[in-house]
């Protein structure tokens, strides 16, 4: 006996700094592997909603709703360093300005699989993280922007009751269900209750702020009865990581910030799906 139970809501903004990779400032890897974790939960839950309508889907009906939904990122122009060195630079050029075109409302929330492992007597709980991305209208601020961006830290650090030093400004091109916008955007990195804040205005500034310090690895499809799904486990084969710096045990999504995506360790899926291989034969037995 199997339940998969899904919620989806606004999380908890508490985020620390990743590491950084190769020679990428530490600024650039949090901000990049930040969208890259962002795309990779919308992939997953374009995989549930499959799941949610079909009871066995195929590889090719995963691979098309999961196409047609994708959500990529181009980064570029990236300027970083200590907030002191722009506090008289304009802010309506370091953050794009909303005034009513469409953005991406993105709600981020968690998928939850129980099972009943007779033969094991126990109950079997795998859980993770997913999205879902729509376009919506935006707002449309008669704020002045064409301040110092010293006159804009106060209020943002009071409202999040952080103290930030540092920034990391850029350029992005997002694209989702064939429309795209390009526009500026920044994070924020200091300490407090949010030590790193995304000011993104189309993007959806709290999915990406939450989503900084929580994981994307796939537990439930990989190892929930999901898995057992032929065409669950082909997609996973399909889109697994084969390189020495992805290290599976880890229970962790392998994220390239250069590439601004993410996937899954070649080791933990043939694990995953060896050992749903071996479930199935179990129960057929």
């Amino acid at each position: 006996m199997k339940r998969v139970q899904v919620v989806f809501l606004c999380l908890g903004l508490l985020v620390p700094l990743a590491c950084v990779s190769g020679q990428m400032a530490r600024e650039e890897n949090v901000v990049r592997t930040t969208y890259a974790k962002l795309a990779f939960a919308v992939k997953i839950g374009e995989i549930h909603d499959v799941l949610a309508r079909e009871k066995d889907p195929s590889l090719a009906e995963l691979e098309n709703q999961v196409s047609a939904n994708e959500l990529r990122f181009e980064l570029s122009n990236f300027k970083s360093g200590y907030i002191r060195t722009i506090v008289k630079k304009s802010f309506a050029e370091l953050v794009t300005k909303p005034q009513g075109e469409d953005v991406l409302d993105i709600a981020t929330g968690v998928y939850n699989s129980t099972e009943d492992v007779k033969e094991l007597r126990e109950v079997r709980e795998t859980t993770e993280l997913g999205a879902h991305a729509s376009w919506s209208a935006g707002e449309y601020l008669t704020q002045d922007w064409n301040v110092s961006f010293a006159q804009m830290l106060p209020a943002t650090q009071t409202q999040n009751n952080s103290t930030y030093d540092r920034y990391a400004s850029y350029h992005v091109r997002v694209t989702y269900q064939g429309r795209s916008r390009s526009y500026e955007a920044m994070f924020l990195f200091g300490s407090g209750e949010i030590p790193v804040l995304a000011l993104d205005n189309v993007t959806n500034n709290s999915a990406l702020t939450s989503i900084v310090d929580k994981s994307v690895y796939p537990s439930v499809l990989l190892e929930s009865p999901a898995s057992r799904k032929l065409g669950v486990a082909a997609w996973l084969r399909s889109h697994q990581i084969r390189d020495a710096a992805c290290r599976p045990g880890q229970k962790e999504a392998c994220c390239d910030p250069a590439s601004v995506s993410c996937g899954v360790a070649a080791g933990d899926v043939s694990s995953a799906l060896r050992n749903g291989v071996s479930r199935r034969e179990t129960f057929a037995s």
